[in-house]
């Protein structure tokens, strides 16, 4: 007869109440291992049927049970792995690692108390950065930035920069106080230039263009001097090796800029108002006007000079046109130049020609130059 002794599964084992007897042995029928009885542990010790569980089981207590300092281990029985909290706040010294995956808290609370510098839940860099930053930023700057930003910015900068701006902007500009002062939608510039002096360079191509709506203002150039001062308010100066290069072109059509029409019938092409403050306001005092003198034609503009002057009563009128068929015309009395005689008027002229006509005051007549000589033109 075989021997048998006692015998179970190792859920039975484990709910026993009465530790086996010094030396009893207990065979656990679903793991096939055996146990022997010292008197006092419930269950009995293992003595057969050791495991790679088994050892996994012993070591890991080792890890998770010992006394360790700044590093707490948890061992898992169901995966068989153990997981590490680190505590860092004390280490000295530099921490190496490929691959950091969590949160990073200030020392200025409890671990997670404390202020946010990384948040690794929504992947943002958070609270003040000192040194230099090598890389791309994708989000909201909210702070001082001071050093250099070298690459794109794409988004708002809302508050004060102090430097250089080396690259494109792409963007409007507004002033303190909120007026616009380039419009990057329509291409406008707006407000006052000011104090703006141009003492090197070269331009060698392009254009200044100048969009104002003239509905509501024309443009303006305003200049301040003390009553001392005798200086020029406006200068031109070119500096050209061709003799005919060097002018100021006003170009008139109607429609638009970009697709002009034709003038048409006594259009103004150009016109130069000269006003005075008198004791209550600004009034005109004198105009030159070029005009449209008919119709044009094909690459042709024929075009009329009119000179006009205020009257005593304010009235501005024309004074002299000159139209497109050199005929001269005149609104008002003219003088003629005087001299005492011939002598003087050849002295004043140089080199008279035909057609010259001055008033003789020397003999009371009014002289033209025909053939070569003066004549008097009146009994």
């Amino acid at each position: 007869m075989p021997l048998q002794i006692r015998r179970g599964t190792d859920a039975e084992r484990l709910a026993m109440t009465q530790p086996l007897a010094q030396g009893e042995l207990l065979y656990v029928t679903n793991e096939q291992r055996l146990y022997i009885g010292n008197g006092s542990t419930l269950g009995g010790i293992q003595i057969t049927g050791y495991t790679n569980e088994d050892a996994q089981d012993a070591a890991a207590q080792l890890f998770s049970n010992g006394t360790h300092t700044g590093i707490n281990f948890t061992y898992s029985d169901n995966t068989n792995s153990i997981s590490a909290v680190l505590d860092l706040s004390n280490v000295a010294g530099t921490i190496r690692a490929d691959a950091f995956k969590g949160s990073v808290f200030a020392d200025d609370g409890s671990t997670i108390g404390g202020t946010l510098l990384v948040d690794a839940v929504d992947g943002v860099l958070r609270g003040p950065h000192i040194g230099t930053l090598t890389g791309n930023v994708t989000g909201n700057v909210t702070g001082n930035v001071t050093g250099n930003v070298i690459g794109d910015v794409t988004g708002n900068v809302t508050g004060n920069t102090t430097g250089f701006h080396t690259g494109d902007s792409k963007g409007s500009v507004f002033g303190d106080d909120s007026s616009p002062l380039v419009d990057a939608v329509s291409g406008i510039v707006f407000g006052n230039i000011d104090n703006n002096t141009i003492t090197t360079g070269t331009i060698t191509s392009g254009s200044i263009v100048v969009n104002k709506n003239l509905a509501t203002n024309g443009i303006s150039i305003f200049s301040e001097a003390s009553l001392e001062d005798d200086a020029d308010i406006f200068n031109i100066i070119t500096a050209h090796d061709d003799a005919a290069s060097s002018g100021v072109t006003f170009t008139r059509s109607r429609g638009t800029i970009a697709a002009p029409t034709a003038l048409t019938t006594d259009n103004n092409i150009f016109a130069l108002v000269f006003a005075g403050q008198s004791s209550t306001t600004i009034e005109p005092a004198a105009r030159f006007d070029i005009k449209l003198d008919g119709s044009v034609g094909s690459a042709i503009v024929p075009g009329k000079l009119i000179l006009g002057t205020s009257n005593a009563s304010g009235v501005m009128t024309d004074r002299l046109t000159i139209d497109s068929k050199g005929i001269s015309t005149f609104a008002g009395m003219i003088t003629l130049p005087t001299f005492a005689d011939e002598t003087a008027a050849n002295a004043a002229v140089t080199t008279p020609v035909n057609g010259m006509m001055y008033y003789d005051s020397g003999a009371g007549k009014i002289k033209g130059r025909q053939g070569g000589a003066w004549v008097v033109l009146q009994p």
